[in-house]
């Protein structure tokens, strides 16, 4: 960001919807991709639980790190809790998919790195 800019800083950080939708968008293309190459229940419920579970993650990461930014100064430890019963409740849902569901694990990966795809397209479009 450059400080002699006349945009606001809003302008010039990433847009958290843009990486919402380009994740999605991503996922949607891995998951028909997943129903024409491999349609196990396995494979394609795994890409479809990693996508949905990868997006209301980082969704929720959002929210959180936009109250921590907004009220700094109050409640920083309720919200650092809120912030790790998040990630405790993500492992949880992450075992019980893969152990109890029996989804497969790399197709969860997969739907899950769509986000982390998302984050550096849209760094790169930033960038130039």
């Amino acid at each position: 960001m450059d400080l002699n800019s006349s945009q606001t800083p809003h302008e010039d950080l990433w847009s958290i919807k843009n990486i919402e939708r380009l994740s999605l968008g991503l996922g949607i293309i891995l998951f028909v991709g997943a129903i024409f190459l491999k349609p196990t229940f396995q494979v394609v419920f795994g890409v479809f639980s990693g996508v949905f579970v990868g997006w209301f993650n980082f969704k929720l990461l959002g929210r959180f790190v936009t109250k921590l930014v907004a009220k700094a100064e109050s409640g920083v430890g309720k919200n650092g809790a809120a912030v790790l019963l998040k990630m405790l409740l993500l492992l949880v849902v992450v075992g019980v998919l893969i152990l109890v569901v029996k989804i497969n694990p790399i197709s969860f990966v997969l739907g899950f790195s769509c986000v982390i795809l998302a984050i550096f397209i849209e760094g790169l479009r930033h960038l130039f």
